[in-house]
Order: structure tokens, then sequence, then C-alpha cells
């Protein structure tokens, strides 16, 4: 929990920072950040692969923050009670996340940090308890052209919840450690 409390302060000052010491608002630097975004990203929760979609806002506070929610399907590799054999048993989540623009490099990439909550919705093969937890990440979004809506971004990062999967043999912890997620975002303006 210390290691939760400590990411989360560290990712809470990376954001502060970035708005503190900005010379510049991002949204005249980059037309994008008026519009809200529409995303799709494939994602690796320590393992446990999936598909999500996610939604940013407009950024606010001079262009570099924005509230982000992602919704996914994620599929856990292990045996599930009464069974003998490994199985992909399917689970969803939710996070919801304040990002924070940490500038551009050169017109052609964003870097930014994200961090935030997630609810794990479990599969009954392997779990009957919703799980919470944090998360933190930095990403890159890079741009096609200028005026393009359409971007393509990568993601790391960590997270922390109380997940297991204490129907599965071995009562594995699930959703929990290094995470990836890489994808495409549209701007429709």
């Amino acid at each position: 929990m210390r290691r939760l409390i400590f990411v989360m302060a560290l990712l809470g000052g990376m954001l502060l920072s970035s708005y503190v010491f900005a010379e510049e608002t991002q949204s005249e630097s980059n037309p994008r950040a008026k519009h809200l975004a529409l995303g799709f990203e494939l994602k690796d929760f320590s393992g446990d692969y999936g598909l999500g979609l996610n939604f940013t806002t407009p950024y606010f506070a001079n262009g570099f923050m924005a509230l982000r929610v992602h919704g996914a399907m994620s599929w856990l590799n292990g045996v599930p009670e009464g069974e003998m054999e490994y199985s992909w048993m399917p689970y969803g989540s939710v996070q919801v996340a304040l990002v924070g623009s940490v500038g551009e490099v050169g017109g052609f990439a964003r870097f930014y940090t994200e961090a935030g909550g997630i609810i794990i919705f479990p599969n009954k093969d392997f779990s009957d308890d919703i799980a919470f937890g944090g998360y933190g990440l930095f990403g890159f979004e890079f741009f096609t052209s200028k005026m393009s809506p359409v971007t393509y971004f990568i993601e790391a990062g960590g997270m922390g919840t109380n997940a297991n999967a204490e129907k599965s043999a071995g009562n594995p912890a699930y959703a929990n450690g290094f995470i990836i997620d890489v994808g495409i975002r549209w701007y429709p303006y």
C-alpha cells in the first residue's frame, strides 16, 4: 500500500509540475487538445492480454490536463475451479484517470502521464470479488501530421489491485504489476 501511495504522489507531482512550469498552452501548439478523443487499445496487464476502448475529454487547465476513461476486456490464463487444464478466462475493467500532458517533441509527439483508479469485474470461473486499485503510467502519442485526426500511442506503467483468482489453482494474483497499452486515438473535429 505504501508503494501505491508513493507512486500516486509521484505521478501527481509530475502532473502538477507540467502545469506550473508550462510556457505556452498546449491548445495553441496542438489543435487536438481542444477536442475529445476516442481510442482503441491493445492491453497487457502483466501477462493478461486484452482489448479496450478509451474516451478522453478536451484538455483543460491551459491545455495541460484531461480526464480519460478506459473500458477493457482482458483474459486470465489459469486453471478454473474443478478443471484440470489451463483456460483463457475473460474479465472486465474500468479505469478513470487524470492525464497530464508534459509537452510536445518537435510537433510530432506528445509526452504525458496518467494516474487514476481501476475497478476489476472478475469472471465467475475464477473469482466472485470485484477488485479495486490504482495505476500510473507514462505515454507517448504520435501525430501523423499537424492536422490529422488520427494519432498513435504507447503507454507503460504499473498497477496495484487486490485482485486474486481464489477459485483458480494456486490462488494467483492478477491485474497487478507492469502494464503496457498501444493503440490509436481519433479526434473527431
